[in-house]
Parts: C-alpha cells; structure tokens; sequence
C-alpha cells in the first residue's frame, strides 16, 4: 500500500468522445478539491458538423462539451475515427501518457474500444492504479451460453486489474461485483443528466405551456405522450405505436416521438394505416437547448427500448416533472421509477400491460401531475455533486492501494 501524495491527485479520464451528459461532470471534478484532471478523448466526434446514422442527421451539439476542463483529442491511427467500433479509437500514445510521470490514477470509460486496452496495460506496467467507469450490466439479456461464458471470463480477468470502480447505478454495481469486484471498491457515480441546465429551462418555458403544445398541434387538454430516443429497433418505437392505437381507441391522446432514425419511415406507415396519423408525430432530431420546448409540452414519458444501459432520457423528463412509464429493460427504471409513485414499468415486449398503463394514467391527470412532483423531487438527489464527491473518494481510494506491477513507478 502507498500513501496518497499531500498535493492534488493527477487523474486522467480516458474516454471516447465528448457527450453531452459528461461535459458539465468533468467541469464539476475540475472544480473539486484535491484533484487536477485532464481527459484524454479518442476521438472528436460530436464537436464539429458529422452525420450520425441514428439520429439521421447531420450535427454537432449546440452546447459546449469541452470548456472548463483540461482536455486533448489524442491522435488515432483508424483513418475514419469515430464513435463505432472497437479498432475506431486507437490511440497508441496512452502508452506514454498513462505513466507517473504525468498521473497518478486513470479512469477509463467502458471497454469497447481499443485504447481501453491500451490504457489498462500501459497503467498495470507503470504502476498507475485504474478506476473502471461503465453503464455496462448484467442485465437479463439473452446471449449464447459461450458468449456469456466468454464475457464473464473476460470482464473477471479486466476487473482484476483495477483498484476501484466507478457504478452509474445500482445494476451496474451488481455487475462489477459479480466479476470479482468486492463491496468496498465500488463507488456510486450516478448517471446524470445536467439537472443546473434542465431545471434551469423548466422554469422558463413552465409559463409557455400553452403555446408550446399548440407548437406540436394540440389545441385543446388532451394528453401529450412523449417517447425520447432514437427510432431504432431496441428502442421498440413500434411496440409503443401499437398499445397507443388501442389505449387511443377510448380516449383523445397525442404520441410525440422526439428524435429521428431509421425507423421513422415506418412508424409513419403504420401510424396512417392505423387511423392515426393526425395524433402521432415525429420531431426529428432536437438538439439539447430544444428537448424543452416538447418535455414542457408533454404529460407522461413513455420508454419501451428493450435493452438499455441506463436510459438518461428518464432523467430528462422527471427534471420537467412527467412521471415515466417504461419497460423492465431499461436500467434506471431500479433507481428512479418507483412504481405507482413516479412512474410504472412492465415487461418488456408485453403490449397488452403497456397500454394497460398508458390507459391508467392517462385516466387519471391529476394522479399523473402528482407522481410527476414526486419524480421531480426524486431526480434532485440524483445529480453530478454527488457523482462528483464519489469519484473524489473512489480516486483517493484506488491511490491508496496501488500496486506497482512490471517494474513499478519510475
């Protein structure tokens, strides 16, 4: 064991590219007390105009990602750098930047990329302790035997490297102590959205409620339901359309799908064929500064993705106070939907309980608007400060326990 240094912590973050969720975090963990970070990032995708195949468009987030941090794009050796694959983000020159010489501790994020691998090694050979951040979990997903047999081999023998680990909820926690992790290395650094910039954009719109409803075609007090994410299959966007055309049969209801992907052109057809193409819409991909207008229009969230690591957009709509309806696959429905109080979850694939739920709560406005308080409230709690002081203690733990390795600290 090694006493950690009396000055700030040197850490580097390793990760893939700037996303939009993360940026106002780094900024947080730069302003605490005991650490001097810098986070190393594969790759630029999402700061300047690029197309991305999910959300169908052509973009760059209209916020800023990088500012209020140190940080650098590490040069790539894939001649098409990008979010996507595993060889997409190769960036040899961690070798010598995960050193003593420059930090003290590295974090990196998920390992579905190659400097992943190279981050860990060059870390493990020069004596440098690893944190492990990743959505990952065990989940109940289906996978062949050996392919789970393989996983469990793998992440057992990547986790053994590492001296703490960095959970974004409490399935993910179950995950890394699954494969080897113990209880005492596991810290809580909760998935966020930016609640400063979201309760921020509640207040403002709150008074123009009206308008903006009329903004997406309602003119009158019926029901907004709006499902945020992009339109492919695990998001299950057609699984939704079809309990709304039977919940829509008994009572007068808008469905605002809010973002664009390779689905849309059938959500339209099956949204004609089923009589409801003036209650079902389409936004198209919305930047971050524009999710408001349509969460502040809306009354319910509706979630059906069949296979989701977290699902921050629950995070979203609970910040403009719409208790969430979503299925048994999306991780954070364990730590912040609490049924019948801030929303419901059903099993996944089950349409029948899905329209049963859309059917209650749509029933039901003023139950609706009070669980939506609640999850309002709930959501406060689960925000970067705490993320922030987590990851303070996991750092300051992971230092503690160093183990030198193949020739130890230079």
């Amino acid at each position: 064991m090694s006493s950690p240094p009396s000055r700030n912590l040197r850490v580097a973050i390793v990760t893939t590219h700037p996303v939009q969720y993360h940026g106002p975090w780094f900024r947080k963990l730069t302003a605490a007390s005991g650490l001097d970070l810098e986070v190393l990032f594969a790759c630029d995708h999402g700061t300047k105009p690029s197309f991305d195949a999910g959300f169908n468009a052509t973009f760059a987030w209209d916020r800023k990602l990088t500012d209020g941090y140190r940080h650098e794009f590490l040069p790539n050796l894939h001649p098409k750098p990008g979010p996507q694959g595993y060889w997409s983000r190769t960036n040899p020159v961690l070798w010598n930047r995960i050193h003593p010489k420059h930090v003290d501790a590295v974090i990196v994020f998920g390992w579905g990329f190659a400097s992943t691998m190279i981050a860990v090694a060059a870390a493990r050979a020069h004596g440098v302790p690893v944190l492990m951040h990743s959505e990952s979990n065990l989940g109940p997903f289906t996978r062949p035997p050996w392919k789970t047999a393989l996983r469990r081999a793998t992440l057992t023998a990547l986790f053994s490297q590492c001296e703490a680990f960095l959970a974004v909820g409490s399935m993910g926690r179950e995950m890394y102590l699954a494969y080897g992790a113990s209880p005492e290395q596991v810290f809580l650094a909760n998935y966020c959205a930016d609640n400063e910039f979201f309760g921020e954009t509640h207040t403002r719109l709150a008074p123009q409620r009206h308008e903006l409803r009329a903004a997406l075609g309602v003119h009158d007090d019926r029901p907004i339901i709006v499902c945020s994410g992009k339109l492919f299959p695990d998001k299950e966007p057609l699984e939704l359309l079809e309990a709304f055309a039977r919940v829509r049969r008994e009572r007068p209801a808008r469905l605002v799908f809010l973002g664009d992907g390779p689905l849309r052109g059938d959500v339209e057809r099956v949204a004609r064929s089923s009589g409801l193409a003036d209650d079902v819409q389409i936004t198209g991909f919305r930047n971050q500064s524009e999710l408001g207008c349509v969460y502040a229009a809306a009354d319910l969230m509706a979630f059906p993705s069949k296979r989701e690591t977290w699902g921050i957009v629950i995070n979203e709509a609970m910040l403009f106070g719409l208790p969430v309806i979503c299925s048994d696959q999306v991780t954070a429905h364990r730590d912040l939907v609490i049924p019948g109080v801030t929303g419901d979850t059903y099993p996944s694939g089950n349409v029948d309980a899905l329209a049963q739920l859309l059917a209650l709560r749509l029933g039901d406005p003023a139950r609706m608007r009070t669980m939506g308080t609640e999850g309002r409230t709930r959501i406060q709690s689960w925000n970067y400060d705490v993320a922030t002081a987590n990851t303070v203690a996991a750092v300051r733990y992971a230092v503690s326990r160093a183990r030198p390795q193949d020739g130890g600290r230079a």
